[in-house]
């Protein structure tokens, strides 16, 4: 049975590159390195090379006490240039008709561990704090509380694929007929708590991190928030343009990749890989093996 189409209504992004399509696009093919860059904010005494955002946030301060994290600040941040087409589906649908379904992993957890390290000083907890900051779902609440919609909202927290899941959610929410439209994606501040877990795994480099080199020496974290808009409609009332199917989105990502010559440089190295297993070689490194046979890399 054919799945019926989901449409991309508006999309957006505020990440550590920036927070317009024109600023992300120009630091994405910037020769000079930008985005990541070293700081020991989140981990004093210990310098990291983080994507922190830069740009200036909304304040959160006349939100409800459980709103009023950086997480929240980022979800609306990135969230400001769709509002238009949010109230648009919410003329045309009623709220109700409307959904938030977001990818979160770490909520208000920079705040509650400020509040612990200030509790554990002996100057007693922040005034107001509360400790439904750190609850998940608080996100989708907040979103939805900002945009004066009032159907289904909530947050799927499944760590590095919650935003995917979030978005295949909504559309799934979409096809069974339950809303019209939907507000989808994700948002994580950094924090010194998620730092410190991929830490322990050995997984954190503090240099700009160095991929399918045989000198990796681990991963960067950083922080951000995508949000979109889809709907069961082609158009909807939302958009200014005929969007397309999100499948194009996938498309698209496909399209991205053949530009960037990932698929070659994938292909390549699982060829290589395939070769010294046919040959009896040790493969057990097939990324750094590669990097190694490469003219004027060294060992």
């Amino acid at each position: 049975m054919t799945q019926s189409a989901v449409y991309l209504q508006a999309h957006a992004c505020v990440c550590a590159l920036g927070d317009t399509p024109e600023a992300i696009r120009a630091a994405l093919w910037s020769d000079a390195p930008s985005g990541v860059a070293p700081t020991d904010r989140h981990t004093p005494g210990r310098v990291l090379n983080l994507g922190c955002v830069t740009a200036p946030l909304p304040s959160v301060d006349r939100l409800p006490p459980t709103h009023r994290s950086r997480n929240n600040a980022l979800l609306l941040a990135a969230l400001a240039p769709l509002r238009e087409r949010v109230q648009a589906a919410i003329d045309r649908f009623g709220p109700r008709r409307v959904a938030v379904v977001l990818g979160v992993s770490t909520a208000g957890l920079d705040e509650g561990l400020a509040a612990i390290r200030q509790a554990r000083a002996g100057q007693g907890w922040p005034a107001g704090y509360d400790y439904a900051l750190q609850e998940m779902g608080n996100g989708a609440d907040c979103v939805a509380r900002e945009l004066g919609i009032s159907g289904p909202a909530y947050v799927i927290s499944t760590a590095c694929s919650s935003g995917a899941k979030a978005i295949a959610t909504g559309a799934r929410l979409l096809r069974s007929g339950q809303v019209d439209a939907v507000v989808a994606g994700g948002g994580d501040a950094l924090s010194g708590f998620t730092i410190a877990g991929f830490s322990a795994l050995d997984a954190v480099s503090a240099e700009r991190c160095n991929p399918l080199s045989a000198h990796r020496a681990g991963i960067n974290l950083g922080e951000g928030a995508a949000p979109l808009v889809a709907a069961r409609a082609p158009s909807a009332g939302l958009a200014r343009k005929p969007p397309a199917p999100i499948s194009f989105v996938c498309a698209s990502m496909r399209e991205f990749s053949r530009l960037m010559n990932l698929q070659g440089v994938q292909q390549h190295v699982f060829e290589n890989h395939r070769r010294r297993v046919d040959t009896g070689e040790n493969a057990q490194n097939p990324i750094d093996s590669n990097a190694r046979s490469r003219p004027g890399s060294s060992s």
